[in-house]
């Protein structure tokens, strides 16, 4: 949980370093101290990632923020690895969609309360960052409190893009045929989404929809007729409630408009990254990469919506390859038939060109997947009595928020 709200909520997000520091520092503690074991190919892997992070430090200007910023990097990568080894992956992967889907729920709840009584939204505090931004705060559901009312589903996050990002990975979990998601999960989870009016969640809904008429084993089809009937309306009623929705959401096809600001900014950024990449491949650091932005921009914007081009612009080629490879190796370790895995990197692909997400704490997870998964044992292999102690903690916090 905590992953979850240092990576999306507003307010936890401010104390981001004191908590990855504590957080990597136990892991990585608790793991050696454990009896566990860092093989050969871990530290070849590890080499191989820390080796095109730091190759841009001989090519630019050395700086005390450029070195601080790769050192905390291979510091959160080492520990998040380290942690998902230590929670097993199925452990790790119920609890996660036991979390995704209490928040969901709560939020869902929250919303459609707030919309039949919208007076309520009269008398609830405002909460602010520490940068000064407000929010309207109904405990498990806040958004900007600049809206005149409430209008999207932010559940507890800072945006509904970033909600959006959080819930589908927990929807691409669940299409693992091991244990597939409930169709009880299933649907609150995409409720929500759909009321988060984000333009992520109405292209990538659809195609989860559809994956679960064709590919659940639940859904007792026998004839192909009625299984093409049954996708046809599953699009067809996706599609209404689009439609449905657009009147009170702001239609998100408008978004791709440059009459939009958001569309507009996120384009500039897109620009403005690729500008910086084209003038050297390896990265040019984060602190030179400020300063471009700023400029590149005509001093609009002061980072970037883009993550794969954010990353290219800032570690280079190598590195972000590196990176988009464990993500995708990962999709591809867990079981999955070959259209979840498609949808599960088309997925990824579109987060993570509409969100700084890559390389946060949460989304690194999911990326080091493979390193705990593959071979069983190839890279970290862990005491036995280490893991019964740590999967039998993670399933007691899966089903207390299940029940």
């Amino acid at each position: 949980m905590i992953m979850i709200l240092v990576t999306g909520n507003p307010f936890v997000r401010e104390f981001t370093n004191v908590i990855i520091f504590f957080f990597g520092l136990g892991c990585i503690l608790f793991f050696l101290y454990s009896g566990n074991r860092i093989k050969k190919d871990y530290v070849a892997l590890l080499s191989v990632q820390i080796i095109v992070l730091i190759l841009p430090i001989f090519l630019i200007e050395p700086s005390l923020e450029n070195m601080t910023h790769y050192l905390k990097l291979i510091f959160l990568i080492v520990s998040v690895q380290m942690y998902m080894k230590l929670v097993d992956i199925n452990t790790f992967k119920n609890t996660y969609i036991n979390i995704i889907y209490f928040l969901c729920l709560t939020s869902l709840v929250m919303y459609l309360i707030l919309i039949a009584v919208p007076q309520i939204q009269n008398y609830l505090p405002v909460s602010y960052t520490n940068a000064g931004i407000a929010y309207k705060n109904f405990g498990l559901l806040i958004w900007h409190a600049d809206s005149v009312e409430l209008r999207r589903n932010y559940s507890i996050f800072w945006e509904p893009g970033v909600f959006t990002a959080i819930a589908v990975y927990a929807l691409i979990l669940g299409m693992d045929l091991r244990s597939p998601i409930s169709n009880k999960f299933f649907i609150v989870i995409v409720c929500s989404l759909l009321l988060s009016g984000s333009t992520v969640a109405f292209i990538l809904v659809p195609l989860f929809v559809i994956h679960r008429i064709l590919k659940h084993n639940k859904i007792k089809v026998r004839s192909s007729i009625y299984r093409l009937l049954l996708l046809a309306v599953a699009v067809v009623l996706v599609m209404l409630v689009w439609l449905g929705y657009v009147e009170f959401a702001n239609n998100p096809l408008n978004k791709f408009s440059f009459e939009n600001q958001s569309f507009n900014n996120r384009y500039l950024s897109l620009i403005t990254d690729y500008q910086i990449f084209s003038e050297g491949v390896m990265g040019v650091g984060p602190d030179e990469y400020s300063n471009r932005v700023w400029i590149y921009s005509g001093e609009v914007l002061g980072s970037s919506f883009n993550s794969i081009l954010f990353s290219l612009a800032i570690y280079g080629l190598p590195f972000t390859l590196v990176s988009l490879l464990l993500y995708f190796y990962s999709i591809n370790s867990l079981h999955m038939d070959r259209l979840a895995k498609y949808i599960a990197q088309f997925s990824i692909v579109i987060i993570f060109f509409t969100q700084l997400l890559m390389y946060s704490i949460l989304f690194l997870c999911f990326a080091a997947i493979y390193v705990a998964t593959s071979s069983e044992n190839r890279y970290l292999t862990r005491n036995k009595a280490d893991e019964k102690k740590f999967t039998t903690t993670n399933n007691k916090v899966a089903d207390f928020i299940q029940d």
